[in-house]
């Protein structure tokens, strides 16, 4: 299970970008893995503040989003994995916009909200 802000100031959501263990990158709300007996809301509160160095009070849940996923493993099996992943609308408290060191991911920053497909909107890539 995991947990994510939805972090939005002048306009402007606030976004994470993740290194995947190939070396690509993509932008991704903050937030993460719990860990075990942790209370969702502390999670995204961790999450948010290891990511890009705000203070983050969890305001709404937005929502709750189940994904299932299957990938090779040695000795030709294959895992079935099933992520739930919990979603907060969050407002920065405190804290100043930083980068993670040693991490998940390398970068934080505000940027405009994606515009729908069909009004020039296109999925975010790695910067």
């Amino acid at each position: 299970m995991a947990a994510y802000a939805v972090c939005v100031r002048d306009g402007r959501v606030l976004l994470a970008r993740f290194v995947a263990a190939d070396g690509s990158k993509r932008w991704t709300l903050p937030g993460g893995g719990m860990d075990h007996g942790e209370d969702p809301y502390d999670t995204v509160i961790r999450e948010a503040e290891e990511e890009t160095g705000y203070a983050v009070e969890p305001v709404a849940l937005l929502g709750v989003d189940s994904i299932r996923r299957s990938y090779p493993r040695r000795l030709g099996t294959a895992a079935d994995f099933q992520g739930l992943r919990i979603v907060y609308e969050a407002r920065v408290t405190g804290g100043e916009l930083r980068h993670e060191t040693g991490g998940s991911t390398d970068m934080a920053a505000w940027h405009p909200p994606p515009l729908p497909e069909g009004r020039g909107g296109t999925p975010r890539q790695g910067a």
